[in-house]
């Protein structure tokens, strides 16, 4: 068991930062799950959870797993994602989380770029289609389905493929076989993460994150945010996003929040807004302009505010961006679908009149040079931040927002309002393969 730091300060690893919490509120109450057979909420304490990760750590250990081993997680939010997680990170492996409705096509290529050992997934069908895909796993040992039950015929592991069971036969067989010895605990400049995007202009990239970027994230955090031991999250992004791991999973871990995993995905506008929006990205320099589509997207600072954006070193919108100084960040409503999709799909390296061939639409705000994209929500003029490391090494760059409009109809008085807004005015926001949701209800807690 990883020993608890004094304070949060001495935390520099990911379990580190979990043996500090349960060892300063153990009784507390930690997550909060609905359990579909008992039709009935049910909670876990700190304690209960250090104790419930070191039994899933145990039966990790007794896999006697390379070093550092990639463990794919395709699973929704919930008690078995955060052990699956929490127990890779104890054994020193490195978690691969995966988005629970991406396309198997997606699933496939990914679980074959991070040289995956192992799978945790739902249902057995998922791993079936998976399998049917026909891309070679030779690092995978290992298949767990969390939902097959002790019912589920086990596979062992063959030339053919790895060995698939059920979770209550995997966790079963590690305590027959006897305690074994945890490997070393991960160190700071460790991988703590290999979070894919969502690839929607290529293939999905591998972000590989150490314990150090994450624990420097999250104490950041705090220092401007002090959740306390009363609060309480509600736990509906997907766990593949590096925001939701981050401000909705391990900062409650810092803070010693509670985390109460939702059933289903609640349409929350302004949350949404800020974490992962779907946005068009558009610039102009020397005559020539472009628009994008981006996924990763956030608001950084408000005052003055500013927001960033990723932008992929072989695309046009990025040249003219580098070239010009400017952007626009725009969000696209429920009728621009497809053409987001093709805007996001498209290259205008290879496809030069991609914007008129999509039927995009663009006009400029007086004084302002940057091409905006007719028909969305609202439309922010972004001039950049030089930041080239960040831009180089991450593709990340920082924008200071210089203007902003947005349509009266789903914006006033400084909020949205979606409800009485047409249906045709609700924004985007990308899931994977082309899926997205459409703002929603709004929830008043």
């Amino acid at each position: 068991m990883t020993p608890s730091p004094a304070d949060i300060a001495s935390v520099c690893t990911l379990p580190q930062l979990l043996a500090y919490r349960a060892a300063r509120t153990p009784n507390s109450e930690a997550y909060r799950a609905f359990d579909t057979t008992s039709q009935a909420w049910t909670s876990l304490t700190w304690a209960e959870t250090a104790q419930r990760v070191g039994t899933w750590a145990q039966a990790l250990a007794a896999m006697q797993l390379p070093a550092a081993a990639r463990i794919a997680i395709l699973l929704p939010n919930g008690l078995n994602a955060m052990c699956a997680d929490q127990a890779t990170l104890a054994t020193g492996c490195v978690p691969v989380p995966l988005h629970a409705i991406d396309n198997a096509g997606s699933i496939a290529y990914i679980l074959a770029d991070c040289e995956a050992s192992m799978l945790f997934v739902s249902h057995v069908e998922q791993w079936e289609k998976i399998q049917a895909v026909g891309t070679p796993f030779p690092a995978l040992r290992a298949v767990v389905i969390t939902d097959g039950g002790a019912s589920l015929t086990a596979i062992p592991a063959s030339g053919d493929g790895p060995a698939v069971g059920s979770l209550v036969q995997w966790l079963a067989g590690a305590a027959h076989a006897g305690s074994a010895t945890v490997p070393k605990a991960p160190e700071a400049d460790d991988l703590a993460a290999i979070v894919y995007t969502s690839g929607t202009t290529g293939k999905p990239k591998g972000v590989m994150l150490t314990h150090h970027n994450v624990v420097s994230d999250v104490k950041a955090v705090l220092e401007r945010i002090a959740p306390t031991v009363e609060d309480v999250f509600l736990s509906f992004l997907p766990l593949s996003h590096t925001f939701e791991r981050t401000g909705g999973y391990y900062l409650p871990i810092a803070a010693g929040s509670c985390v109460a995993y939702a059933r289903s995905v609640p349409q929350l506008a302004e949350d949404l807004k800020t974490v992962r929006p779907t946005v068009l990205v558009s610039a102009e320099h020397a005559g020539q302009h472009n628009v994008m589509a981006a996924s990763w997207a956030c608001a950084l600072d408000f005052a003055p505010p500013k927001v960033t954006v990723v932008l992929d070193k072989a695309t046009r919108t990025r040249e003219l961006v580098e070239a010009s100084g400017e952007f626009a960040l725009q969000l696209p409503t429920l009728p621009m679908a497809a053409m987001t999709v093709a805007l996001g799909t498209d290259s205008a390296k290879t496809n030069p009149h991609k914007l008129q061939q999509h039927g995009v639409e663009l006009f400029h705000a007086p004084g302002h040079a940057t091409p905006l994209v007719q028909g969305c929500a609202a439309w922010l003029l972004c001039r950049v931040i030089s930041e080239p490391h960040n831009q180089q090494t991450y593709d990340l760059f920082i924008g200071e927002v210089v203007a902003a409009w947005a349509d009266e109809r789903v914006f006033r008085h400084g909020h949205w309002e979606f409800d009485t807004a047409p249906d045709a005015l609700r924004t985007l926001h990308y899931v994977a393969g082309g899926q997205f949701y459409a703002t929603g209800a709004s929830v008043t807690v």
